[in-house]
């Protein structure tokens, strides 16, 4: 069906002219609340036997929780039809399934976590978490909950008993209304990317800073900044973790947004200077360029011809960091690598931050 099917219980019936028969439901949601609904419905569908399927990339919760779903099977197709995430049908290949999500051991009592926001089809966090439950043999899934609002997701999580979500773009600040208690480094920040339940209470964190400055510290072989100019592009919700580790490490910083009012209360917090995002803020860039940090989406995929600083000329003696992983290199990175800039994608940012997302929500240390 291309269109959401909100009665589910009532057609499960109708399919089901004996009891020998199974009924097969698989439609197309327009929003993570119609899957959200499914779940709902199916809790009623007890004593029959049934499969259920939300398409597309808002369903893809659940083909990976069929089991907890109730649903019979679930259905994957093959590796060359899912190559492309984007996919209109949403689906998985038997090895993603298998390896990845380990859904043959997957159950009611599986503790359930995930990744909420909106793109999600580059996202690596599944397999960081589900490498980490397997090897600590930890009976937990964690699974991308692509969503319209931060709203939707909290319905989902609650309906589906999830316990913690990390939160990316665009949901870092929004989400924070929504929050029963946050760490004191969350509130400085202005922005949370981890969220834990207990006890039907949220608790948010922010584990973007630590992730990333640890990552800076990497990639530049310092344990400090003091003395270094830094351009900070962007002022959105990754924007205000890399600005408070910058503060941190002791650097100055300018931060340069396309939208100037978001840019000038971000630099008045720390004390950093600011600029808007365009051509005629090109002197004030280079002159703030030891570093340079990308923390918009600008450039991520599938939309990889994007360039956030297509008006700035690298001169070699940058070192350049983007806080994006997939493609490896955005257009912005490749031309600061012809220029000779030493570079530095988002990967060991979301590894690090990762890492401390699976302690909160494990009590475990992750095992790499």
């Amino acid at each position: 069906m291309t269109e959401p099917e909100t009665r589910i219980k009532e057609r499960v019936q109708k399919l089901r002219r004996t009891n020998d028969e199974i009924a097969k439901i698989a439609f197309m949601p327009r929003s993570l609340s119609d899957v959200t609904n499914l779940f709902r419905e199916a809790k009623h569908c007890t004593g029959m036997e049934y499969i259920l399927i939300a398409m597309g990339p808002f369903g893809l919760p659940s083909r990976v929780l069929a089991p907890v779903l109730g649903s019979l099977i679930t259905f994957a197709s093959a590796e060359e039809t899912t190559r492309n995430a984007q996919n209109s049908l949403g689906q998985l290949d038997p090895v993603t399934l298998n390896e990845i999500y380990h859904i043959r051991s997957i159950s009611e009592k599986t503790s359930i976590y995930g990744v909420t926001g909106n793109p999600l089809a580059a996202t690596s966090s599944p397999l960081i978490h589900n490498k980490g439950y397997l090897k600590q043999k930890i009976d937990a899934v964690y699974l991308p909950i692509k969503a319209e609002t931060i709203e939707e997701s909290l319905a989902f999580a609650e309906e589906t008993g999830i316990k913690g979500l990390s939160v990316t773009f665009p949901f870092k600040e929004s989400v924070l209304p929504w929050l029963d208690q946050i760490s004191a480094q969350t509130g400085e920040i202005g922005a949370c990317n981890t969220i834990l339940r207990h006890e039907n209470v949220w608790h948010g964190y922010n584990t973007d800073a630590p992730g990333f400055s640890r990552a800076l510290q990497e990639f530049l072989g310092k344990e400090t900044l003091s003395g270094m100019k830094v351009s900070i592009i962007g002022a959105g919700g990754a924007g205000r973790a890399v600005a408070n580790a910058v503060k941190e490490l002791g650097a100055k910083a300018c931060v340069f947004n396309r939208t100037t009012d978001k840019a000038r209360e971000l630099a008045h917090k720390y004390n950093f200077k600011w600029a808007s995002l365009d051509a005629a803020s090109r002197p004030m860039l280079e002159s703030w360029s030891d570093i340079i940090i990308q923390t918009t989406n600008v450039g991520m995929s599938p939309d990889t011809d994007g360039d956030p600083l297509d008006f700035y000329s690298f001169s070699g003696r940058e070192a350049v960091y983007d806080i994006i992983y997939h493609p490896e290199k955005t257009k912005m990175l490749k031309r600061a690598e012809k220029a000779g800039c030493r570079i530095c994608n988002g990967y060991s940012m979301l590894k690090n931050q990762a890492w401390l997302q699976y302690k909160l929500f494990t009590g475990e240390e992750y095992e790499d």
